[in-house]
């Protein structure tokens, strides 16, 4: 019903294993964390975790603002 709607659009696949949460949060502190970050260990984890999709999407759109040409593509 949606793609009849408003059509569907490509979107990027999202890697949510833990191993890239690990490298996410190594980088972020600085380094390696022992034992690596597991976002699927407890709640808090979860929730630090689910803090990062969004932070890096805003950070991703922030930085590629400047290449989008056109009004169109910026609205």
């Amino acid at each position: 019903a949606l793609n009849l709607t408003v059509g569907l659009f490509p979107r990027p696949l999202l890697n949510l294993s833990s191993a890239n949460f690990a490298k996410i949060f190594d980088e972020a502190s600085g380094y390696s964390l022992v034992p690596p970050f597991d976002p699927y260990d407890d709640c808090l984890k979860y929730l630090l975790a689910s803090y990062v999709i969004p932070y890096m999407g805003l950070v991703g759109y922030v930085g590629a603002n400047p290449l989008l040409i056109g009004y169109d593509s910026k609205a």
